[in-house]
């Protein structure tokens, strides 16, 4: 029985590690640092974007404006769990993902922030 419930351990283990590289690798590719101007013109929808600026503006519950660098602003999406410990106008490199709609728009949905 224990011997069971080691090789059970260990695939739990594996599958977990496993997992957790996969979703790294996915969230956190070896995407460039860019410009909001950049994702407007040539952003294509899921792309994966890291972006340095701060959030200007809080427009509704999970919305926020985020302005770069350079001056751009975008609507971005941020969840609860994503805005922690953090207030407006404090620079941050975001990570996120394009979400084009099917009448133009764009937005970017964050997976992760991370303080500069």
């Amino acid at each position: 029985m224990k011997k069971m419930l080691a090789v059970v351990l260990s695939l739990v283990t594996v599958f977990v590690l496993g997992t957790a590289v996969v979703f790294a690798a996915k969230h956190h590719n070896s995407a460039q640092v860019t410009t909001i101007a950049d994702i407007k013109a040539n952003g294509w929808d899921e792309q994966r974007v890291l972006v340095d600026g701060e959030f200007t503006e809080h427009i509704y519950k999970d919305l926020y404006t985020f302005t770069d660098n350079e001056g751009n602003s975008m609507t971005v999406e941020v969840d609860d769990d994503i805005w922690y410990q953090l207030s407006m106008d404090t620079p941050v490199r975001i990570y996120a993902e394009v979400d084009k709609d099917w009448h133009g728009g764009i937005e970017l949905e964050v997976k992760n922030i991370e303080k500069r």
